[in-house]
C-alpha cells in the first residue's frame, strides 16, 4: 500500500484507478517496507506499481537515507528503488556518492 498527497487522480470508463499525479512538497509511505518519500513532483501507476518522485527527490527506509538529484523510481512489488542522477546514499554514519 502506498499513501500518497495526491493533485489529480485519473481513472478510468471502470472506474478503476490509472494513475495518480501529486505536485509541490509531495510525500508518500510505503506501509510494507517502511518507505518514505518527498519531492516536488510524483506519478503512481497503481497498475505497475512504480511510484516516480522528482524535483529534489529523497527516499528513506529505516535504516538508509537517498538524496538523488533528478529522479527516484520505486517499484512497490519488489521494495526497490533505482535513482538517477548524481545521487548520496547514508547508511548509518556512512555516506556514499555516485
Amino acid at each position: 500500500m502506498i499513501r500518497l498527497n495526491s493533485n489529480s487522480i485519473a481513472v478510468d470508463e471502470k472506474s478503476d484507478i490509472k494513475k495518480i499525479e501529486a505536485l509541490n512538497k509531495v510525500s508518500f509511505f510505503n506501509a510494507k517496507g517502511g518507505f518514505k518519500g518527498t519531492g516536488n513532483y510524483a506519478l503512481y501507476t497503481p497498475e505497475k506499481g512504480q511510484l516516480v518522485l522528482q524535483g529534489n527527490p529523497i527516499l528513506k527506509n529505516p535504516e538508509t537515507t537517498v538524496f538523488v538529484g533528478s529522479k527516484i523510481t520505486f517499484y512497490e512489488p519488489s521494495q526497490m528503488a533505482v535513482a538517477l542522477g548524481r545521487s548520496t546514499v547514508k547508511h548509518g554514519d556512512k555516506l556514499m556518492q555516485a
